[in-house]
């Protein structure tokens, strides 16, 4: 009996199927190839067309900025970019806060701010200093202020805490201007008045001057760069004019 010899029935090839992932990302990629004038795969074409190039171009500019946003800002009085705006809900606070004395100006109490809590009105420092502009309790007795008129001093309120900010602000340049005409204090009245807004006022009186406390004296090299920086009158140059806190700062409304 002679066996039979069936046929080979042909391989039957299965399509591989990719991970939906990896096929979404392949089809935008083409999508992105296809609307930017770049040729399809196997085919020689010439250059671009100007609106592909320039629809990549934006593609990688939004790329950018989105990474940018999710940048290290640093944490609260870190260093700060000159021409940052103030935030514009505080504007009319520190413009009137600042307009108390000629000693401080608005450029120097939001430089401050900047420089204490970054702007935040719910900071709490490690050694209790809270609010926007870091009062110590014993302090915001003394210097507490109603801002905004509602009848109430609250530390947390940004307007009552900038209002009280720049009294007291006026209150310690003033004293260091006496001290400087008494020959008891040297230095430049704002750096002192600094000065005792962050180690107080006696620290001043003992050493003559800016204490040397590390902190203090960063903290007065600090603000006193970012005025310095933002107010700098223009150059002969291509750059344009520098902006200055003032004017990020606008008028009360």
């Amino acid at each position: 009996m002679t066996a039979r010899i069936l046929p080979r029935r042909p391989a039957v090839r299965r399509p591989v199927r990719r991970p939906a992932r990896v096929v979404r990302v392949r089809r935008r990629a083409v999508t992105v190839r296809r609307a930017a004038g770049w040729p399809r795969p196997g085919r020689r074409s010439g250059t671009p067309t100007a609106a592909g190039v320039v629809l990549v171009v934006a593609a990688v500019v939004v790329v950018a900025v989105l990474s940018s946003r999710h940048g290290d800002d640093g944490p609260a009085g870190g260093g700060w970019a000159a021409d940052t705006a103030v935030p514009a809900v505080y504007r009319p606070w520190i413009t009137r806060a600042g307009s108390r004395c000629t000693d401080i100006t608005p450029a120097l109490l939001a430089a401050q701010l900047r420089q204490e809590s970054g702007f935040d009105p719910r900071a709490v420092s490690s050694v209790g200093a809270r609010g926007i502009a870091q009062f110590m309790p014993g302090t915001w007795e003394t210097w507490a202020t109603d801002g905004d008129g509602d009848g109430i001093a609250d530390v947390w309120n940004p307007a009552d805490a900038i209002a009280a900010q720049g009294r007291f602000m006026c209150a310690l340049a003033a004293q260091a201007r006496r001290g400087r005409e008494a020959g008891r204090l040297h230095g430049d009245v704002v750096q002192l008045a600094l000065a005792g807004y962050n180690a107080g006022f006696g620290a001043v009186w003992a050493a003559g001057g800016v204490p040397a406390f590390p902190e203090t004296t960063t903290y007065v090299r600090s603000i006193t760069a970012m005025v310095a920086t933002a107010t700098r009158p223009a150059t002969v140059s291509a750059r344009p004019a520098a902006v200055t806190l003032v004017d990020l700062i606008g008028e009360p409304s």
